[in-house]
């Protein structure tokens, strides 16, 4: 099993063991935060698939090496800040209650990795 295979699996067992499905009775933030958490967690192992998938250097005009799991998480983190310091300087609460949740479950995930 290779570095991003492994990823992903432990990506699966953290969605599988700390963020199952929310309840439809539960109240409206904890459900969204879950959902959210969930969402950032799902695309966290697309990305690494997606790179797993990227040709090795030496056959590509760029020669550019495939990112770590690790720095797909980081830039991942810094997006979600961007994110959500854009949605708080327009003052949409919503989105940047949506990044914040992203931005604090990525770091939980690197944390994994660390």
């Amino acid at each position: 099993m290779n570095t991003n295979e492994a990823a992903v699996s432990v990506l699966q067992y953290y969605i599988d063991e700390h963020l199952f499905e929310p309840k439809s009775n539960w109240p409206k933030d904890r459900f969204g935060g879950q959902s959210y958490s969930r969402w950032a967690a799902y695309e966290l192992q697309g990305r690494i698939i997606e790179e797993s998938l990227r040709l090795p250097p030496h056959l590509t005009i760029t020669g550019r090496e495939q990112k770590t799991p690790i720095e797909i998480i980081e830039e991942f983190i810094s997006e979600m800040e961007y994110f959500s310091e854009m949605a708080e300087m327009n003052d949409n609460r919503r989105c940047q209650f949506i990044f914040s949740v992203a931005k604090e479950t990525a770091k939980e995930i690197l944390d994994l990795f660390l």
